[in-house]
């Protein structure tokens, strides 16, 4: 009868070593970090998408620069316009070189049409130039600046990477030291069952020895007696 008492007993300390605990630390704390990553997406993630869209972009315009720098010299000068007051400067000129072949006599003559034709051509080509000059810095600004957006798109998505990957270590970090506590825990009620039971073993061979001594009317109070006090040991983890 009292073998099946001390199993009865010893049961729920068994349980123990076997039991899982709810809400562990680790369990907790990784719920809190898994929300991390989407608190931060509001803050970066524009700037993320805006980049990657900027970069594509320059990415096609060195492309393009590259492999057909005549076509994107021609697709900038399409656009050109006489500048404002071309036409007056074209005129001053015409006028003075004019004067000038008047007074030598050579006004109208094949050598004054060359002139002014090389006049004509000379300022067409300087007011081209400068259009050109300015489309082309302006076309340059507007790299930069996808440039600069593409850059803080990169360091936005590191930020994001960075904090991702500081949430992954986390956990691990968190899985590691729950199984050591785990593991600490599980030694610590093995120890508290092996002392448990040499308690139990210690109170069995007393049991005996006062059962042999012919006390056969206190057995039964001796007995729930010892049931209760095991039954308190074990389910204190055999503190």
């Amino acid at each position: 009868m009292f073998p099946f008492m001390l199993a009865a007993a010893a049961v729920p300390a068994i349980a123990g070593l076997f039991g899982h605990k709810k809400n562990k630390p680790a369990a907790v704390g990784k719920a809190g970090l898994n929300n991390v990553t989407p608190a931060m997406s509001p803050y970066y993630q524009p700037y993320i998408d805006k980049g990657r869209a900027a970069g594509d972009s320059v990415n096609e315009q060195y492309g393009q620069q590259v492999n057909d720098p005549g076509g994107v010299y021609n697709k900038l000068g399409a656009g050109y316009k006489e500048s404002p007051g071309y036409q007056y400067r074209l005129n001053q000129a015409m006028n003075a070189g004019n004067q000038a072949n008047a007074a030598g006599g050579m006004l109208g003559t094949p050598q004054n049409q060359e002139q002014n034709m090389q006049t004509a051509g000379d300022m067409a080509g300087a007011d081209f130039e400068k259009y050109m000059q300015n489309v082309m810095g302006i076309y340059q600004g507007g790299i930069k600046g996808q440039e600069g957006t593409a850059t803080r798109g990169y360091d936005a998505s590191g930020r994001m990477g960075d904090a991702a990957g500081g949430v992954e270590a986390g956990k691990a970090s968190m899985d590691y030291n729950q199984a050591d506590s785990d593991a600490q825990d599980r030694k610590k009620r093995w120890e508290n069952l092996a002392s448990g039971i040499g308690a139990a073993g210690t109170a069995y061979n007393s049991y005996n020895q006062t059962n042999n001594q012919g006390q056969s009317n206190n057995n039964q109070t001796q007995q729930q007696k010892f049931m209760e006090m095991m039954q308190k040991f074990f389910s204190n983890g055999g503190a």
